[in-house]
């Protein structure tokens, strides 16, 4: 979550930001 835009994602759906992360 370097940008903002992910950041946000983060904060909405954490459950979806993980996914990303993987």
């Amino acid at each position: 979550a370097s940008t903002h835009l992910e950041v946000l994602e983060l904060l909405y759906q954490p459950e979806a930001a993980g996914e990303f992360h993987r």
